[in-house]
C-alpha cells in the first residue's frame, strides 16, 4: 500500500511542479525553446527543458533514439495517435532502443505508443528494447509498448531500482522468437517496487518470464489481464518471480495452467481474480485487438479503489483507447480497455437431455434439450458421431426462438452408435464458449437368438440384429459393447451364459476400454471381456453347434495397429471365456494408465491380454508377435484364478519381466500349452511368477530366452509342474530352464517332467522338489522351425502320469492335445503339449501354427 500512496502523491507533484510546457509536432522546427513554436523532435525539446518540465507531443510518428537525463513528463495525444519508434538504417533495421533513462530521475510518460525498439548485440545494446531505465520514479500511464526486442533482459521495458508505475498500459508482442536466452519479454524489473493497475500483458515472448520477470523487489498487479504469453513450458510464461517476496495479484484475469506463474518468490492471488480466458475481441498473435468482447469476464471485474490508489482519477481518466475509464452504472473493468456498454451473458448453456452417456436414445423422434442463456439471440448446435464433432459436424443449426428451455429434434441417426453434442450461444456477431460435450448411444437392433447366441462377422445380408448368421453383426467390438451395456439386464447368467460366435476374419478393437467411447478408440481401445459372456472364434458362418467349429481351419484374428492391449478382463467375469483366436501385434507402452471397471490398467503390461483380479478361461488361442515395454508381452496377470487351456504363446517380447506370461499374485493354471520363442532382457523368458501360484500341466516350455530364468523365473510363488517338458531355453546368467529366487515363499514341485539338468539349467530357490524326471533330449520334430511335437523315438512317450492330468481337470478320453490329436493314445499320457505317436499330419500342424 505504501508504494501506491507514493504514486498517488507523485502524480500530483509532477503536474504541479511543471515549470514550462514545451511542444513537439511532426511539422515543427528544432529551433528556439519549443514554447511559442513547436519543435520537430523530442530529443531537441528535452535539450531545451529544465528539470520538471512537460513535453507535449502532438499526433504523429517520431523516429528517435532519446536519452533522458533530467526529470521530465512526456505527454502524447493518445496511445493510438502518438507513436515513438527508433531510427532505421538503409536496410530498414532499427538502430537501437527508443528511450534510455538515466539514474535517479523522476519521469512520467503518458498517452503514447512506443514500438519496434531494438537492443541487440549488433548495436552493442542488450537490455531494454523500448525502454532502458534506472529512474528513481518511472510512470507509464496510457502507454502501449509493443514489438520491441532485447537480446538479453527486458525486450519491452528494463527497469533497475526505484519504483515503476504502470496504469492503463499495454505490453504486447515484445520479445524475439528467434532467441532462446532472453528474459522478461514484456518487462524485466530488478530491485524495483512495481505497481501495475489496469494493465494488459499479452503475446510477449521470452525464454523465462515472457510477460514479466521480477528479478528483485516487489510487484502488485491489480485490475489487470495476463493474456497468452509464449515461452518454454514451466518458464513463467505470464510471470516469473525470482524475488524474495510473493507477487500480489488482485482482481485480475490470469491463467491457472501449471507453469504460467512460476518462480521461487511465489504468488498471492485474491479470491476475486479470475482464472481463464480474458475474452479479447481478437486474440490473434500478429495483429490482436485486446479490447474486450461484450461477454468478457473482465467486464466490471476490477476494483475502483485499486485504480485510485495507483493515482487514477475515475471522473476524468480515459482508458488506453480514449474511452471513459468507467462505463456508467458499472465498476472498472480489468485490463487497459474499458468495455463501453452493459455486459452480456454468453456462458456455455447447461445441457439437459439426453443425460451424459445415456443409452438407449431413439434414433429419430427424440430431442436435444438445454437451458437458455439470458442474453443469447441464437444457438449453434453440433451433433456428430464420436470423435468427429469438431472436424465433421453431422448438423450445424441456428435457432432464433428464445425460451427458458430449448430443444431441437434429432435427425435420423445410425443405430447403436455413440454420438456427442454441444451447444453455444450467440449474440449478434459474438458467440460464447461451447458447452460441455455430452455423449449418448442410439438404440440398437441387436437381439440374441433364442439360444442366447450373437453371430458376428462380415458378409451378413440381413438387418444386423445378430440373431442368426444372415443377420450377423459386423464387428466383435459392437457385440461386446452391446453385451457390456446390457450386462445387468438379466438376459444371461453364469449358468446360461451369452455366447458370441465370430467367423474367420480380422477384428480390431474400436472402443476405449475405460468408457466404451469410440469407434477409433486409439491407444486405449481394447476388447473388454464381459461377465458370463463366452466369445468363440473360428467359424465358417454356417455352423449350428459349437462342435461343428474348426478354429484351426477358420482362423479368426484379433489384432491392432494402435492399441496397447488387445483384450482386457478386469474384475469378476464369472463364466467368461475367450476361445479360438489368433491374437497378435499388441504393444503395451506409454505412461498414462486408464481405469477399467475400477481397476488401474498399466499401459506397459500385457501386450495381447491384460487380466486383473479376473478368472476367465482362455482356450485354443495363438498369442504371438506381441510386446510390452515392462512385462507380459503376451499375457499379464494380476490376481484372479485364470485357466489357460490349449494356448500357443510364442515370439512375444517384454522389456523387463515375463516375455510370454507375467503373473503377479495370480493363481494360474496352464494346461496343454506351448510357450516358445519368447524373449526379454531380464527375468522369465517363458513365464515369470511373482507371488501367487502356478499349476503347469502337460505343457512345453522351449526355446525362450532371458537374462535369468529363460524358461521360468519364480519369486514367492508356489508352483506345481507336472507332465511338462522344459528344454532348450537360454539365460545369460543362470537358470536356463528354471530360476527360483531364494525366498521363504518360493516352493516348487516337479513331477513326471522332462527337464534339462546340466550346470546352469536349474536354480532351485528355497524349496525345490523333483519327483519322476527325465533329463534327456525330448527329440522334438524340428525345434528350429517351431515344431515341438515329439518324434516316434522320443523318451518322453508314455512318461507322463495320467492321474495328474485328471487332477488338473483334464478328461483324457475326450481331450485333444495342442495340435488337435487325441490327448491319450498310449499306456499313459505323454508330457508336454503334444501327444505322440499318432500326431496329425505335418499339413494340419502347420495350418495350426505357422
Amino acid at each position: 500500500m505504501a508504494a501506491l500512496l507514493v504514486w498517488s502523491k507523485l502524480a500530483l507533484v509532477t503536474v504541479a511542479a511543471a515549470q514550462t510546457e514545451r511542444h513537439v509536432q511532426t511539422n515543427g522546427i528544432d529551433a528556439g525553446n519549443c514554447t511559442s513554436f513547436p519543435c520537430a523532435s523530442i530529443g531537441y525539446a528535452l535539450s531545451q527543458s529544465a528539470s520538471g518540465d512537460r513535453i507535449v507531443v502532438a499526433a504523429g510518428q517520431f523516429n528517435e533514439l532519446v536519452t533522458i537525463d533530467r526529470d521530465i513528463e512526456i505527454l502524447g495525444a493518445g496511445a493510438d495517435l502518438t507513436t515513438l519508434e527508433p531510427t532505421f538504417n538503409h536496410a530498414n533495421q532499427a538502430e537501437g532502443r527508443i528511450l534510455t533513462i538515466n539514474t535517479g530521475l523522476t519521469v512520467r510518460l503518458s498517452h503514447l505508443t512506443m514500438r519496434l525498439g531494438r537492443a541487440t548485440v549488433n548495436i552493442d545494446q542488450f537490455d531494454g528494447g523500448c525502454i532502458h531505465s534506472r529512474a528513481q520514479h518511472l510512470a507509464l500511464v496510457n502507454v502501449v509498448v509493443r514489438g520491441c526486442v532485447a537480446s538479453s533482459l527486458g525486450s519491452g521495458i528494463y527497469q533497475q531500482g526505484g519504483s515503476l508505475l504502470l496504469r492503463n498500459a499495454v505490453l504486447r508482442n515484445n520479445g524475439p522468437f528467434w532467441n532462446s536466452g532472453n528474459i522478461g519479454g514484456g518487462l524485466y524489473a530488478t530491485s524495483t517496487a512495481v505497481t501495475a493497475s489496469n494493465v494488459t500483458i499479452a503475446n510477449n515472448y521470452a525464454s523465462t518470464g515472457a510477460g514479466i520477470y521480477l528479478a528483485g523487489g516487489s510487484l502488485t498487479l491489480s485490475n489487470s489481464i495476463l493474456g497468452m504469453n509464449f515461452g518454454p513450458q514451466d518458464s513463467g510464461r505470464q510471470i516469473f518471480n525470482a524475488s524474495g517476496s510473493p507477487v500480489l495479484i488482485r482482481h485480475s484475469v490470469y491463467s491457472s495452467e501449471p507453469g504460467l506463474l512460476s518462480g521461487p518468490g511465489g504468488f498471492t492471488i485474491d479470491s476475486q481474480s479470475l482464472a481463464g480466458s480474458p475474452g479479447f475481441l481478437d486474440d490473434s498473435l500478429d495483429a490482436p485487438d485486446l479490447s474486450l468482447r461484450p461477454d468478457s469476464q473482465a467486464i466490471n471485474g476490477g476494483r475502483n479503489q485499486f485504480y485510485t490508489n495507483a493515482g487514477g482519477n475515475l471522473a476524468d481518466d480515459t482508458d488506453i483507447a480514449g474511452q471513459p475509464r468507467v462505463y456508467p452504472g458499472g465498476s472498472i473493468d480489468m485490463g487497459a480497455y474499458e468495455y463501453q456498454g452493459a455486459p452480456i451473458d454468453l456462458s456455455p448453456p447447461a445441457l439437459r437431455i439426453p443425460a451424459h452417456d445415456a443409452y438407449p436414445v431413439p434414433r429419430s423422434g427424440g430431442n436435444l434439450v438445454w437451458l437458455a442463456r439470458p442474453d443469447a439471440q441464437a444457438y449453434e448446435i453440433q451433433l456428430a458421431p464420436i470423435s468427429h464433432l469438431a472436424t465433421n459436424p453431422f448438423t450445424n443449426l441456428l435457432l432464433d426462438t428464445i425460451t427458458e428451455e430449448l430443444s431441437v429434434a434429432l435427425p435420423n441417426l445410425m443405430h447403436f452408435r455413440m454420438y456427442e453434442w454441444r451447444v453455444r450461444a450467440w449474440h449478434g456477431d459474438f458467440h460464447g464458449d461451447w458447452s460441455e460435450v455430452r455423449r449418448f448411444t442410439t438404440n440398437s437392433l441387436i437381439q440374441p437368438s433364442a439360444d442366447n447366441i450373437l453371430y458376428v462377422g462380415p458378409g451378413g445380408t440381413g438387418a444386423a440384429t445378430g440373431n442368426q448368421w444372415s443377420n450377423r453383426i459386423f464387428t466383435l467390438a459392437d457385440a461386446l459393447k452391446w453385451a457390456h451395456l446390457h450386462r445387468n439386464d438379466g438376459l444371461w447368467s453364469e449358468e446360461e451364459p451369452l455366447q458370441i460366435w465370430v467367423t474367420q476374419n480380422l477384428q480390431q478393437p474400436s472402443y476405449q476400454a475405460h468408457d466404451l467411447v469410440g469407434p477409433f478408440g486409439g491407444h486405449d481401445s481394447a476388447f473388454l471381456m464381459v461377465p458370463n459372456v463366452q466369445v468363440y472364434g473360428g467359424f465358417a458362418g454356417t455352423e449350428t453347434s459349437l462342435d461343428q467349429r474348426d478354429f484351426q481351419a477358420n482362423r479368426t484374428r484379433l489384432t491392432t495397429s494402435v492399441a496397447r492391449h488387445i483384450v482386457i478382463s478386469a474384475g469378476d467375469v464369472g463364466a467368461a471365456r475367450l476361445d479360438g483366436f489368433l491374437i497378435d501385434n499388441g504393444s503395451a507402452s506409454g505412461s498414462l494408465p486408464i481405469e477399467v471397471n475400477g481397476y488401474s490398467i498399466d499401459p506397459t503390461m500385457g501386450g495381447a491380454i491384460y487380466l486383473v483380479d479376473s478368472s476367465p478361461v482362455l482356450a485354443n488361442l495363438v498369442i504371438t508377435g506381441n510386446q510390452a515395454t515392462s512385462g507380459g508381452g503376451g499375457i499379464f496377470i494380476s490376481g484372479g484364478q485364470p485357466r489357460l487351456i490349449g494356448l500357443e504363446v510364442s515370439n512375444n517380447q517384454a522389456g523387463e519381466f515375463g516375455a510370454g506370461i507375467f503373473n503377479v499374485n495370480g493363481h494360474l493354471t496352464v494346461i496343454n500349452s506351448l510357450l516358445a520363442g519368447n524373449s526379454g532382457p531380464l527375468f522369465g523368458g517363458g513365464i515369470m511368477n511373482s507371488g501367487g501360484e502356478l499349476h503347469l500341466v502337460n505343457s512345453t516350455i522351449a526355446d525362450n530366452q532371458a537374462n535369468e530364468g529363460g524358461g521360468l523365473w519364480n519369486i514367492g510363488t508356489t508352483s506345481t509342474i507336472h507332465n511338462t517338458i522344459i528344454w532348450g531355453n537360454q539365460a545369460d546368467v543362470g537358470g536356463r530352464q528354471f530360476h527360483g529366487v531364494g525366498n521363504a515363499l518360493t516352493h516348487t514341485e516337479l513331477d513326471h517332467v522332462l527337464i534339462a539338468n546340466e550346470p546352469g539349467d536349474i536354480v532351485e530357490g528355497d524349496t525345490f522338489t523333483m519327483g519322476a524326471a527325465l533329463h534327456q533330449d525330448p527329440q522334438f520334430v524340428q525345434a528350429d522351425e517351431g515344431d515341438f511335437r515329439l518324434t516316434d523315438s522320443s523318451p518322453a512317450i508314455d512318461f507322463g502320469n495320467t492321474a495328474l492330468y485328471v487332477a488338473a481337470g483334464g478328461v483324457p478320453a475326450t481331450d485333444r492335445d495342442l495340435a488337435g490329436a487325441p490327448r491319450l493314445q498310449g499306456d499313459a499320457i505323454d508330457p508336454g503339449a503334444f501327444e505322440a505317436p499318432g500326431a496329425p499330419s505335418d499339413q494340419i500342424f502347420h495350418d495350426r501354427f505357422q
